[in-house]
């Protein structure tokens, strides 16, 4: 496949397919698949059945972002992806719930492809299950799907701080520009943000947020330790990029829960277990506040992900409830003004930077080993409920 890929560009749907022609995948139909932003990703449809399959997903990387051809995106990201992918399935994480991750059927270095399983093409995310909600999300699917996410991430966390992952964490840790692009996304933006520089952002200006030294003192050091922590940490092996966008939900024809497919791994790395469980229960925060008729199902889904993954981990070293409560603050300030809804106004979008603020400002001062879960578990849900 590679020496084709010289005279092909396999972003383009008939190209993809002339390269298929004759390999194992070769297919009648290349779809463009949306929703992801760092690759072209298609859905082919067989000519033949693969290992029982009719139909598979090809990604295919450029070394930039498809809609952003000036922001590097080095195609190194792929054999990242890839080596998770199949250390997961070696260790069977979470063969016990109904969460799975794409299994790899090839990998081309050279091509930038890689050529994994289709989650199925009724399959939606559970970002538009939320938006859609209530619908086809009720409280009840939400509850099952959270219990059985925080079941899987803490099962991956436990592996991956397992002496059976240690070659993998080694290796996970030399993903710097997954770590770049964690420390630029969110930690790298809080106080400009907080601070009116970002003219993208009008919401926060004229006038800009009051901000205290104290405060900014406080994000200061926030900013300052979980550098530290995206870059030197070794914890354990994290998922990167963990929100309901990248969560993929099959459902029976009766509307019961039929499976999970966790997708796109390309900035998995080494890290805190907390940044993972933050980061979800913080975007989806975000969407509630934005999406109030989503607040029955958002309170559902993120209390049950708590609950069970404080389960899987009860006697042990409770750190991890200090950074995901500080994660979640810093994902209000640094993402919910850059994520677009219908329903966002000024006031809407101030009032949650500033409880994002005020949440960092609270919690931050605590030290991370004086947290327990419960402690997140009412302090986050009761704090995210309390938007009008």
């Amino acid at each position: 496949m590679s020496a084709m890929e010289k005279d092909l560009d396999l972003s383009d749907a008939s190209d993809l397919l002339r390269c298929l022609s004759s390999t194992p995948f070769a297919s009648e139909t290349a779809t463009p698949l949306t929703g992801g932003i760092g690759n072209y990703t298609f859905r082919v449809r067989l000519q033949a059945p693969y290992e029982e399959r009719n139909t598979l997903v090809v990604k295919h990387a450029k070394p930039y972002l498809p809609s952003n051809k000036s922001f590097e995106f080095p195609t190194a990201r792929q054999s990242f992806e890839v080596g998770m992918l199949k250390g997961i399935a070696d260790a069977s994480v979470g063969s016990n719930t109904l969460v799975s991750v794409p299994k790899v059927h090839y990998f081309d270095e050279d091509a930038h492809i890689i050529i994994m399983d289709d989650a199925g093409e009724h399959t939606q995310t559970l970002k538009q299950l939320l938006l859609d909600s209530p619908g086809t999300l009720t409280a009840e699917l939400a509850t099952k799907i959270g219990a059985e996410l925080g079941t899987f991430l803490a099962q991956l966390h436990a592996w991956g701080a397992s002496d059976d992952a240690a070659d993998a964490r080694e290796w996970a840790a030399g993903h710097s520009l997954a770590k770049r692009i964690a420390v630029y996304a969110t930690y790298g933006r809080l106080l400009s943000t907080l601070e009116g520089a970002d003219e993208r952002i009008p919401e926060l200006r004229e006038p800009s947020l009051p901000l205290d030294e104290h405060t900014k003192e406080t994000i200061n050091a926030l900013v300052t330790a979980r550098t530290r922590d995206i870059n030197e940490s070794r914890e354990t092996l994290t998922m990167g990029d963990f929100w309901p966008g990248n969560v993929l939900v099959r459902l029976q024809p009766a509307g019961q829960l039929d499976g999970l497919v966790v997708v796109d791994w390309e900035l998995a790395r080494t890290g805190r277990t907390g940044l993972d469980v933050g980061q979800f229960a913080g975007d989806v925060r975000v969407l509630k506040h934005f999406v109030r008729s989503a607040t029955l199902c958002a309170d559902a889904l993120v209390g049950a992900l708590l609950r069970a993954y404080a389960a899987q981990r009860l006697g042990e070293d409770g750190s991890w409830v200090g950074v995901a409560t500080a994660h979640v603050g810093a994902h209000l300030v640094a993402w919910g003004p850059r994520i677009a809804y219908e329903s966002k106004t000024r006031e809407l979008t101030r009032e949650l930077v500033e409880e994002g603020a005020r949440y960092l400002k609270e919690v931050f001062t605590r030290s991370d080993e004086h947290w327990r879960a419960e402690d997140f578990i009412e302090q986050f849900v009761g704090f995210a409920s309390t938007a009008p």
